[in-house]
């Protein structure tokens, strides 16, 4: 690839891994599974923490090229396989962009319309992703304040869950019992059965070195970030769902809302408090979404460039940001 202008630095790179490896809608998945889930994963979570850690700094560091996964699987086993793995690298992106839209939709649903239909919905999440598509037509230069805004509401979003919950068990107590008996689960079918709960949510620390070529120092940043990133991420797990079962009863929490329930529920369903929720959930979730997005289009991009996927996926603007099929007057 072209040479290109170094645009992300060490607090950018832990933003945008933050943002794309921290997955804030699992957090009441995660409570759902009862105080078990602590011990969970801290041994399941963090040995494929490790594992999944150990391996991406090592190829982010030996291989700081733009690229990340098409260029590792490129000097390992070829050409024809690093298209293969780049193809559906992409088309999982292509998937996860709607998805987390409905995600980002149940929580506006929940806080502001309740009543919303379906065809709102889908509207919605249609103008979401291309929202999310033509952000990724920006450069990273540019783009870049939206992970790190995002990242940093983030961590306010689950602080201020964390703080509610210390204050509802200083008030009134845990509503979950909290016991050698409950953290420790059985290790049964039902347990190992949640493994991928787990694995996905500690998923994504390979995004980053999809943009090694625009770090000013990958093969030192790439390892420091991971390791922040990584111990961040699953103590922050582990932290909101304590939270959640403290303030609810495991039975009353709701995978895709016992979040946003908890937080209004500590803080009184106040307006004000709700409308802040939201308009952060916003970042949150849009961050979330360009890690993704920008890591598996410049993946794709390089990938193009070389030939090994069709055409479109080669077409850059003028700052090596991916377009692909936009037409000229478009490509920022």
């Amino acid at each position: 690839m072209e040479e290109t202008k170094k645009k992300l630095n060490l607090f950018d790179i832990i933003c945008l891994s933050f943002a794309s490896f921290f997955s804030i809608e699992l957090v009441a998945s995660q409570a759902t599974l009862g105080p078990s889930m602590i011990f969970s994963m801290l041994l399941f979570g963090g040995l494929y923490l490790i594992c999944h850690g150990l391996i991406c700094a090592e190829m982010g560091a030996a291989y700081p090229d733009q690229g990340g996964i098409y260029v590792w699987t490129l000097q390992a086993f070829g050409s024809k396989w690093a298209a293969r793995t780049t193809w559906w690298y992409w088309a999982n992106v292509v998937a996860f962009v709607p998805c987390t839209m409905v995600a980002l939709v149940v929580v506006f649903q929940q806080l502001f319309w309740p009543d919303m239909s379906v065809i709102t919905t889908t509207l919605i999440c249609i103008a979401g992703t291309w929202a999310a598509v033509l952000l990724n037509c920006m450069s990273l230069e540019d783009s870049k304040l939206l992970s790190n805004t995002g990242s940093v509401l983030k961590l306010v979003v689950c602080l201020a869950l964390i703080g509610g919950g210390i204050y509802t068990l200083a008030v009134s107590g845990s509503q979950n019992v909290f016991s050698m008996d409950t953290v420790v689960p059985k290790f049964d079918m039902q347990l190992f059965a949640l493994l991928p709960v787990y694995i996905y949510g500690l998923n994504g620390m390979d995004i980053i070195s999809c943009n090694s070529g625009e770090m000013e120092n990958p093969k030192k940043d790439v390892p420091k970030a991971l390791l922040i990133t990584g111990i961040m991420s699953i103590s922050i797990y582990i932290l909101c769902a304590i939270a959640i079962l403290i303030i609810m009863p495991q039975a009353e929490i709701d995978s895709a809302s016992g979040m946003i329930d908890a937080i209004i529920t500590v803080f009184g369903g106040s307006r004000i408090v709700a409308v802040l929720i939201g308009i952060s959930l916003v970042f949150v979730y849009a961050s979330y979404i360009f890690g993704w997005t920008i890591g598996g289009n410049s993946a794709a991009l390089e990938a193009g460039e070389a030939g090994e996927l069709p055409g479109w996926f080669a077409r850059s603007n003028k700052r090596h940001a991916p377009s692909g099929w936009f037409p000229h007057a478009w490509r920022i």
